[in-house]
């Protein structure tokens, strides 16, 4: 084969570096290329040569530099998706063979948006524990961008929120609502009894707001205006636990969920300020990604939970 065939053919056998993929990786995670190259103890221009090398490769810019640091492109969150899956792997291999080859128990990870009752989490855990016996489970918590950020790089398997989440993230990612459970205005027995009547009450009583951003705050907004009530908030909150917490020190009327709400109201810590409902309702939704997980007792957990489990009300 004459020379000039023969060397555009060796090119297309070149592999792809993975040397410059996982400085590649590494960069996206430490947000600059300053202090990436401290982590992986060479030197910048070299870090940034091998990163131009992967672009040159891929013919796409995969990072936007500026003097605050790197961010991803559209192709390199492509590049970064592949790479938490690939060195995430790479980990856990030499993780299980340090340990003497014997394959690690597989992660369930749930993402905990703020505004979900801690009473969810539990009754799924416990399902977890019965239906899926040889599987771990880690619950993070954070703010919806936050967990929204980790659902869109595949380091979450499960986000349970009150938002619904598919519709910022693209067809690779899945929303379902599992419940739309009841808002009540409840306060601390002492505090209800010095109020006047239902809604009335409401123009005169501390009232404990979610922060604008929650979607229950804008229904709750909308059924005072309905009823008249001009409401006096002395804090928006933007946990819900805390919330709750601090409706059962009496520091004012809180609009809670029904799950989270309904032990204390058995235990007559907290009283409803109305038998009437509201109308208000908060969502739960469950979202995850299509892309099918590499380990099938993950696979049969998902497909567990978002077809089958029931939450309950």
């Amino acid at each position: 084969m004459p020379l000039c065939k023969l060397v555009p053919f060796i090119f297309t056998m070149i592999p792809l570096n993975y040397h410059h993929l996982y400085y590649f990786w590494k960069t996206a995670k430490a947000g600059s290329i300053a202090k990436a190259r401290r982590e992986l103890m060479i030197a910048q221009p070299t870090l940034s040569l091998q990163l131009r090398e992967l672009e040159k490769f891929f013919g796409r810019d995969l990072l936007r530099r500026s003097r605050q640091g790197v961010a991803l492109t559209a192709e390199g969150r492509v590049a970064f998706e592949y790479c938490e899956r690939i060195f995430s792997q790479g980990e856990e291999l030499a993780k299980t063979m340090i340990a003497g080859g014997a394959a690690p128990e597989p992660l369930f990870r749930i993402g905990l948006d703020r505004s979900v009752p801690r009473e969810v989490t539990v009754g799924i855990v416990d399902y977890l524990r019965k239906q899926h016996t040889a599987l771990r489970v880690t619950i993070v918590g954070g703010t919806t961008a936050e967990l929204r950020d980790r659902l869109r790089r595949h380091t979450l398997d499960l986000v349970l929120s009150s938002t619904y989440l598919a519709a910022l993230l693209g067809k690779e990612f899945v929303s379902k609502q599992k419940a739309r459970l009841r808002v009540v205005f409840v306060a601390q027995p002492a505090l209800a009894k010095r109020l006047p009547p239902f809604p009335a009450c409401l123009n005169e009583a501390p009232l404990l707001l979610r922060t604008a951003e929650d979607p229950v705050r804008k229904d709750l907004e909308l059924y005072l205006q309905r009823n008249g009530v001009t409401p006096n908030p002395v804090a928006e909150i933007d946990d819900d636990d805390l919330l709750r917490f601090l409706a059962l020190r009496g520091s004012g009327v809180v609009a809670l969920d029904i799950l989270s709400a309904r032990t204390d109201i058995r235990r007559k810590r907290l009283v409803p300020l109305s038998k009437k409902a509201t109308g208000v309702r908060k969502l739960i939704w469950f979202n995850w990604g299509k892309r099918p997980k590499l380990n099938p007792l993950l696979e049969s957990a998902l497909h567990d939970l978002t077809s089958r489990y029931r939450l309950s009300q």
